[in-house]
């Protein structure tokens, strides 16, 4: 079991426009201590550190109902027979939630990846946490249904710190929250490692999954356990973030003259000013464009609005741009990142006719697009049902040429008569009357 991949997707409800500070502090977590959310490890021998076999994974909800990025992370586990193995890299992800809708889905489950992020030494640290005397916790493998007493004695906490700007934005209100689901990917070296329970229980159960029998299933306690059929949850935490703002709206949209940004904030608490900041990539590299501090509104229970104008962009680019908000402290919150695409001068999103029209075996078809990204063309008949996807895929601006045959999806020769051919751009979408010759 040397250098297994253990997968641990957990489960997270978040808030709207969230934020953090630009240092967070790198310390352990211990009882007491500020908690957005804390499931804390059951110590107990009823304790048990459940291991995934390779490939599968790990899930449990949370519910967060405060503003703010998930700066850091900290969780439990121990290694079987407290034969310990050393971690090599440490990976986040943030999962949507698939809620619970019996009968169909008895109970939630992870659901699209949001986001995700590697952590090697000494981006994460690792302590002994409690040592159980005289009786270890007991040890679980789901997937064969194999279970022992007295397993491990070591309880470690492992802590996780991520920089603000790679943060994850949560999102939600205090009346109506969000679930995400934290997934927790750990590549080792010696050992077996599992994640620890918590004896605290909130919504439903943990689930697990295993990638030769697809799906996910809930944790429920093996049958030779005190809590046999019981509902198990499992330990991780987040930390507790001050946000000096409270912010409703945050936009950017390319304007003549380049790319304009405008926020509004429901309150301000000792808020000295913003910078914006921007980047040719989603995830890093992000600089001020900002020379001098956009005054705030100090402190204020009052709504204000803000606005910029960046006037340093080039026609055609992508850019992604952050929002920081700085406390009277210095201390920096972020917002976005927002995705803008300046569009090309000149650049008008069109479809041509095929040809040739009427179409008997193959034909090609020209279009341009005046922003890059994410492009489709579709046949459909009259009737509206698609008929074949003839392109989807990623494209630059500028003008394309595709070639087709008049073959269906499943490869049968398409009947002859009327049919509408679709562009969906990130500009707009266009359709063009085709004729499919006898």
């Amino acid at each position: 079991m040397n250098g297994r991949v253990w997968s641990l997707p957990v489960a997270v409800v978040m808030v709207l426009l969230l934020a953090t500070s630009a240092v967070p502090v790198k310390a352990d977590w211990d009882p007491g201590d500020p908690a957005k959310w804390a499931q804390e490890p059951d110590l107990t021998p009823d304790g048990i550190d459940i291991d995934i076999v390779e490939p599968g994974g790990l899930a449990d909800d949370f519910e967060c109902r405060i503003t703010g990025l998930i700066t850091d992370v900290h969780f439990w586990g121990s290694w079987l027979g407290d034969m310990k193995g050393e971690i090599t890299q440490i990976t986040l992800k943030i999962w949507s939630d698939i809620p619970a809708n019996p009968p169909g889905v008895p109970y939630s489950r992870p659901g699209d990846l949001l986001w995700e992020r590697t952590f090697v030494p000494p981006e994460f640290t690792e302590r002994i946490y409690y040592i159980l005397e005289p009786i270890g916790e007991w040890w679980w493998d789901p997937k064969e249904d194999f279970a022992i007493q007295d397993a491990d004695t070591v309880v470690y906490q492992y802590n996780i710190y991520i920089d603000p700007m790679d943060a994850f934005l949560q999102t939600g209100t205090e009346a109506v929250p969000v679930i995400y689901w934290l997934g927790i990917d750990v590549q080792f070296t010696g050992g077996d490692f599992g994640w620890k329970t918590t004896a605290a229980h909130w919504n439903d159960d943990a689930v697990w999954w295993d990638q030769t029998v697809p799906g996910w299933r809930e944790l429920r306690y093996p049958v030779n356990h005190p809590f046999a059929g019981e509902s198990i949850d499992l330990s991780f935490m987040f930390t507790d973030t001050y946000v000096p703002v409270e912010m409703s709206s945050f936009t950017a949209t390319p304007r003549e003259g380049g790319v304009r940004l405008e926020w509004t904030t429901q309150s301000e608490s000792e808020n000295l000013g913003f910078h914006v900041y921007r980047s040719d990539s989603e995830q890093t590299d992000y600089c001020p464009i900002t020379m001098e501090l956009i005054p705030g509104a100090g402190t204020s229970p009052t709504v204000h609005s803000y606005k910029y104008l960046d006037r340093s962009v080039v026609d055609g680019s992508t850019y992604y741009y952050r929002l920081a908000d700085i406390s009277t402290d210095g201390v920096e919150t972020y917002y976005g990142p927002l995705k803008v695409v300046v569009p090309s001068p000149g650049a008008v999103l069109s479809l041509e006719i095929p040809v040739p029209n009427p179409i008997r075996e193959e034909a090609t078809v020209r279009f341009t697009i005046p922003e890059s990204g994410m492009t489709r063309m579709y046949l459909y008949d009259l009737k509206g049902r698609m008929e074949r996807v003839i392109f989807k895929g990623e494209m630059q601006a500028g003008s394309h040429v595709l070639s087709f045959d008049r073959m269906d999806g499943e490869g049968s020769r398409l009947a002859a008569g009327t049919y509408v051919m679709r562009l969906v751009s990130p500009a707009g979408m266009l359709n063009r009357k085709i004729i499919l010759a006898d």
